[in-house]
């Protein structure tokens, strides 16, 4: 019986009208059709048996809408609000979350790559890697020396300066490292 109903709501839900825009208005007039049809053919145990986990990615494709569609002021409160939201959901949904962002950052440096290849050719974007690679690894140490140095008084910094500066960076780079200390202190 139940699996009649199932195969009778899957047909109705079919023949939904589908909105032609992707946006977030577009989206909820979607999944309220879709709401309304499981609440006309099953009871709210059936629905919490067939549809939970329909509902859960529904919620989750609505709350990242919302966000992409949000001011810039806004942004800050609904991100928050979706990383609380996931961290309420089961432990399979927030994996699942989490290896789809890791896909579209693996993507993402996939597409920038394969543009990088395209345009530049290889030489130029195994350099731009490289340079990244550099960047990265001077801003890592630049938060280090500026970490190290914030914790000593302003004596012990004028006093202990040119040891720091050679404990963290080769000579070629204390005016770089000096002029980006004074920038970040103003």
């Amino acid at each position: 019986m139940l699996d009649q109903r199932y195969g009778a709501f899957r047909e109705a839900e079919a023949r939904l009208t589908i909105p032609e825009g992707t946006d977030l208005a577009s989206l909820e007039q979607l999944f309220e059709q879709r709401e309304q049809l499981r609440r006309q053919r099953f009871s709210p145990a059936e629905q919490e048996q067939l549809f939970a986990d329909e509902r859960r990615q529904e919620q989750w494709t609505l709350r990242r809408k919302a966000l992409q569609q949000a001011s810039p002021e806004e942004q800050a409160v609904l991100q928050e609000s979706l990383e609380v939201w996931l961290s309420e959901q089961p432990e399979w949904f927030q994996r699942s979350v989490e290896n789809g962002r890791v896909l579209e950052r693996l993507r993402q440096h996939q597409e920038d790559r394969q543009w990088q290849l395209e345009q530049l050719g290889p030489e130029a974007a195994d350099r731009l890697a490289e340079l990244k690679q550099n960047q990265q690894a001077f801003d890592k140490q630049l938060q280090g020396y500026l970490k190290e140095r914030a914790a000593l008084s302003d004596d012990q910094r004028i006093a202990q300066q040119q040891s720091l500066l050679e404990h963290w960076f080769p000579e070629s780079q204390w005016r770089r490292v000096e002029a980006l200390t004074r920038i970040t202190q103003e």
